[in-house]
């Protein structure tokens, strides 16, 4: 059974779509259709918090969008599913124009969402022609983890690629501690094995939960991911933010589940950035991250950056 995650953006949709599950500043809904396993994430504390918006299309394959007016808001979530080059969506529009919509939407990658009605079986119909992806190799990234009496350290996440298995060997980054897999669970049921796509709870053996954080990974041994605090990064400013990029500059870096404060150290002659986070971060090459500034009036995206 194939297991596939949408972000829901603009309100109004979750309980039409699905059960709720898991609520914190991210809120899950979940819903079995046919032969999909369905997971569906809100950003529940969006606008007042950034990091819910990136963090929620980060963990998610496709874009639901609901449409009933133009505000600061809309073209802040443009903005971040284009650095993000979320290219598989929908857009519901409500009481809203189409026409002006779609000269509002040209030019993003927006402009490709199919535009759908506020029903049910038009909104799942039209997703089901929509495929998860895999990074090929052996990933879990975790966006909830909690203690169970009498089962220990239990995460949630989503496969992104390669096959986990029970029993199975992993190391947890940062830090690079190997736990066990004692069990996995896909939407309550008990499993062997979760692929890509698949939104698991996993319970573990060989870490605590106090050594946890969202953001971090689950992956095999010599896998292409670095964990660092110092990287370097190809950087391209949205046209929608008008200031500079300075050195020692503070941001914030929106990157997987990551969202840390980061500082730029350097920048090179070939426009390359050297940032430095908090604390360590995961990546590999290739990586998309998003530069940020919660604390700005209006548009808080300043761009699109690149791991090297």
């Amino acid at each position: 059974m194939q297991s596939f995650n949408v972000v829901l953006l603009g309100g109004k949709l979750g309980k039409l779509l699905g059960k709720k599950g898991t609520e914190s500043d991210i809120t899950l809904y979940s819903r079995k259709h046919e032969d999909i396993l369905y997971t569906f994430v809100e950003p529940h504390t969006y606008p007042e918090k950034l990091s819910s918006l990136l963090q929620s299309i980060n963990m998610a394959n496709a874009a639901v969008m609901n449409v009933s007016a133009i505000s600061p808001e809309f073209g802040e979530t443009i903005v971040a599913l284009e650095l993000l080059n979320i290219k598989q969506g929908l857009i519901i529009t409500q009481n809203f124009p189409v026409e002006q919509l779609k000269k509002i939407i040209r030019g993003t990658v927006v402009e490709d969402y199919k535009i759908v009605e506020m029903d049910f079986n038009a909104i799942i119909d039209s997703l089901a022609s929509f495929k998860p992806s895999n990074c090929g190799f052996p990933l879990v990234v975790i966006d909830h983890f909690f203690k169970v009496k009498s089962v220990g350290t239990v995460i949630l996440g989503v496969v992104k690629g390669g096959e986990i298995k029970k029993y199975q060997k992993l190391r947890v980054l940062p830090g690079d501690r190997e736990v066990l897999v004692k069990s996995i669970q896909i939407h309550d049921v008990d499993v062997q094995t979760a692929g890509a796509g698949d939104r698991v709870g996993l319970s573990l053996k060989g870490i605590d939960i106090e050594e946890l954080d969202r953001g971090y990974l689950l992956t095999e041994e010599n896998s292409p991911l670095i964990a660092d605090k110092i990287m370097k990064l190809k950087f391209e400013k949205t046209p929608f933010f008008k200031g500079e990029i300075k050195k020692e500059q503070k941001f914030m870096l929106s990157l997987g589940l990551f969202y840390e404060a980061c500082t730029i150290k350097n920048i090179e002659e070939s426009g390359e950035l050297i940032v430095e986070t908090n604390k360590p971060v995961v990546y590999k090459s290739g990586d998309i991250a998003v530069l940020t500034r919660p604390e700005l009036k209006g548009l808080r995206l300043i761009g699109k950056a690149t791991m090297e």
